[in-house]
């Protein structure tokens, strides 16, 4: 609510890739979601179809806020909700640098971010904050 009426979007980044807490950031009207730690396209499009109502999803129906507590619904609010919402994997695993331009083909992925600490963990390099200080 504190963003409405500018031009900032709000991202939520959930703290696993599972539809129920998605469905939950979404029905409180987040235009988009971070989902951690997705290791391959079929993770990715897991979190894609998350986000996306029937039926190019599994996302249930329930909007609250975004849907103007009832006021509009339907197709009419499905299909503009699907084209615009912001779905970003964030990538923390060495597997998923593997698969990266699998996992960016993946149709409904909006962008996609990079976790460093677990990313460099994963790949048995432990990053110090003191080492990422001296990067910027």
């Amino acid at each position: 609510m504190t963003t409405k009426g500018t031009n900032a979007t709000p991202l939520v980044r959930v703290p696993w890739n599972e539809h129920v807490i998605i469905k939950q950031m979404l029905d409180i009207g987040a235009p988009g979601i971070i989902i951690p730690m997705v290791r391959n396209a079929a993770e990715a499009k897991k979190a894609v179809q998350a986000c996306m109502y029937p039926p190019l999803g599994i996302r249930g129906y329930g909007p609250r806020r975004p849907s103007n507590f009832g006021r509009n619904g339907g197709a009419e609010f499905c299909k503009p909700a699907n084209e615009s919402i912001i779905v970003i994997p964030q990538l923390e695993h060495i597997e998923a640098v593997n698969d990266i331009d699998a996992i960016a083909r993946v149709p409904g992925v909006s962008a996609i971010v990079i976790g460093p600490n677990d990313l460099s963990g994963s790949m048995g390099h432990m990053v110090s904050l003191a080492i990422r200080k001296s990067w910027r």
